[in-house]
């Protein structure tokens, strides 16, 4: 199993400029009106602001590592006066790596088939995810630090400013690391013999079954599984239902190609 491990740095704002405002009750109620009946407004939006996709290291064909930037502190939740006090003005962003190494595993816990599996991430186990991590987190504070983050970036409140050699970073990281739902790989589609599905998405060995998730994915892609899973699932479709595949386009190419 491989998953897009990722991590977070956060700073308080030095400028009432977050989310957070949005989050008072009575504001939120009123977005969430606005959303329901014109889609507009702050609720129709993710308070994800931007992302982008960086190398951390030198050397490297191409980007290891996407960036989250979010205006709200990860531990933001509703409030209103006098009943939960607000979290205050904080910039985030969640750095995740894109080609991890490290590879975990899902295993039965027993004989019976209602038992939860037993699910194994090994994150971190590859020595090249965590140096991927750890030099996202030194890219990260270098974006903070310039104009035009830098006016409006105040304390660092994770890692911390006193996490600052390679081993305090490490070791925030083994315990400040989570998963982003991009389990993959458990099912590994493929023409060899340790393959578990064929290039039809049929298991080997099992008769009318077919196997459509992320789970036949050979290895973590390089970004969000939402959109490849919807690939797999329409090309399934068409093999289940004895569709043929679509015709090719002539598409003219692309500008600068």
């Amino acid at each position: 199993m491989q998953e897009h491990v990722n991590t977070g740095i956060h700073f308080k704002c030095n400028a009432p400029l977050s989310f957070d405002s949005q989050l008072r009750l009575d504001r939120l109620t009123l977005s969430v009106l606005r959303w329901a009946l014109f889609r507009s407004g702050p609720a129709a939006g993710f308070p994800m602001n931007c992302m982008g996709f960086i190398r951390t290291r030198a050397g490297l064909d191409r980007p290891d590592a996407e960036i989250l930037f979010s205006p709200v502190s990860p531990e933001a939740s509703i409030w209103f006066p006098l009943i939960a006090r607000p979290k205050g003005h904080f910039l985030s962003c969640r750095i995740a790596c894109l080609h991890p190494k490290s590879r975990g595993r899902v295993g039965l816990r027993s004989a019976d088939p209602a038992d939860k599996a037993r699910i194994f991430f090994n994150l971190l186990d590859d020595e090249e995810d965590l140096a991927c991590l750890r030099n996202g987190i030194k890219a990260l504070r270098g974006i903070f630090a310039t104009d035009p983050m830098a006016p409006l970036s105040g304390t660092e409140t994770a890692p911390g400013p006193d996490v600052v050699s390679d081993d305090q970073i490490d070791a925030y990281l083994r315990d400040n690391v989570a998963t982003a739902h991009h389990p993959v790989n458990t099912c590994r589609m493929g023409s060899d013999a340790g393959s578990v599905v064929d290039g039809e998405l049929r298991p080997r060995g099992i008769e009318a079954l077919r196997v459509v998730d992320a789970s036949i994915m050979p290895m973590v892609p390089g970004g969000n599984t939402n959109a490849p899973t919807l690939m797999i699932a329409e090309k399934a479709a068409d093999m289940i239902l004895g569709r043929p595949p679509p015709a090719p386009q002539n598409l003219p190419p692309l500008e600068g190609a």
